[in-house]
């Protein structure tokens, strides 16, 4: 059982010389079942709803696919214009493709191209083909990848989104939190900010056949400023319209997920509202300094608290009023001894009652054992 102590009120924040103002969520009204804007800098959730609710992605999916395929390119220091062929199998993939036959050949570059800017299926099995034998095989890798991020709603089938199966699902919060590593760590933004982008296929390394001219499926491209990503998604009614986007305003990043939005650029119209929200009237607050103490729990066996401390400031983008702001730290089921920086719980962050954020707290010192308990528990082995 979790101990809940150490409510801080506004007051005692504002003794500490601090300000935060965030607004309670309001109702956008999005047509999309399950939806999350999320800021960047901090991983803040600024307005969610079902974000946990289990979703058939639709190439939504391809966004794991990339991630799962960077890792191995920085794994193995693979060049992007290392040449590949393309199979039967991947040449004959149905839905939204680029023109390409089998035995012909195109880089790394170009397919990462066509799979984040024009959501090509048969460009996702190529590259799953030649990293990893077979398309069952990457998705192996892409499954791994998912328990190793510890999502816990997410499952794949498919490479690229390319089924209706009950297996295949991902959630609004999982979707953003594999777009997060994109945005963060990879290249992505290279391609997805591209409205379109001309590739070349290759009969041989020496010989080019023809020039494909890749067009983007994000529409909010040059349509709505400072959006640069990330991906579309759609399987008809059973997964509706999907979209996970991302834009950049004054220093700030937002990312937005949309899914199983039933009419036609529903997932953008959702994205549009939630990115006008999230660059409306919100502002960066510091609400505590790394370091500082936030909570303190005694528990049996010890004279001494332990106390709660913050490994980084604590930074909240919202648009509260002071008084509508509190804190609470939530502790650990926790044994002696407790080293300090050792984690011991949460701190959450709450704006009109809502929980809009949290950080860990690690302890601030040792804690050991009292002599009092340790003689007690000399005693008992003793005589037990």
């Amino acid at each position: 059982m979790k101990k809940r102590i150490a409510l801080l009120t506004a007051l005692m924040i504002a003794l500490n010389g601090f300000a935060m103002e965030v607004l309670a969520q309001p109702d956008l009204y999005t047509e999309g079942t399950s939806t999350l804007l999320m800021e960047t800098e901090n991983n803040q959730i600024i307005y969610k709803e079902n974000e946990d609710t289990r979703r058939l992605p639709a190439s939504v999916t391809k966004i794991m696919t990339v991630a799962t395929a960077f890792d191995i390119i920085e794994e193995k220091n693979i060049s992007l214009d290392t040449f590949v062929s393309v199979s039967k199998k991947a040449a004959s993939t149905k839905g939204a493709t680029i023109k390409i036959f089998e035995g012909e050949m195109l880089t790394i570059d170009s397919l990462l191209s066509a799979i984040i800017i024009n959501s090509a299926n048969n460009a996702s099995v190529i590259l799953a083909e030649y990293f990893a034998g077979s398309e069952e095989e990457f998705v192996k890798l892409m499954n791994k990848k998912s328990q190793k991020m510890d999502l816990k709603d997410t499952n794949f089938v498919s490479c690229n989104g390319l089924t209706l199966s009950k297996n295949h699902y991902s959630t609004a919060l999982d979707i953003s939190e594999i777009a997060l590593e994109l945005i963060e760590e990879k290249d992505t933004l290279r391609y997805s900010s591209l409205s379109e982008k001309d590739i070349i296929i290759y009969k041989d390394p020496n010989t080019p056949v023809r020039r494909i001219k890749l067009e983007s499926t994000n529409k909010l491209l040059g349509k709505y400023e400072g959006v640069d990503g990330l991906k579309t998604g759609w399987m008809g009614p059973e997964s509706g319209y999907c979209f996970v986007g991302t834009a950049q305003e004054d220093g700030t990043r937002l990312l937005s997920v949309s899914l199983g939005a039933q009419q036609k650029d529903g997932n953008f119209r959702d994205t549009r509202k939630m990115m006008d929200y999230g660059f409306g009237d919100f502002r960066y607050f510091k609400l505590l300094n790394k370091g500082a103490e936030a909570g303190s729990i005694k528990i049996n066996g010890s004279f001494r608290k332990i106390k709660g401390v913050l490994e980084e400031d604590l930074v909240i983008y919202g648009n509260f009023e002071p008084e509508e702001y509190t804190t609470e730290a939530i502790f650990d089921d926790l044994e002696l001894p407790v080293k300090a920086g050792q984690r011991i719980g949460t701190l959450r962050v709450y704006g009109k009652g809502k929980m809009v954020h949290q950080v860990e707290l690690t302890c601030k010192n040792d804690v050991s054992k009292s002599w009092l308990s340790l003689l007690k528990d000399k005693i008992t082995a003793t005589f037990l």
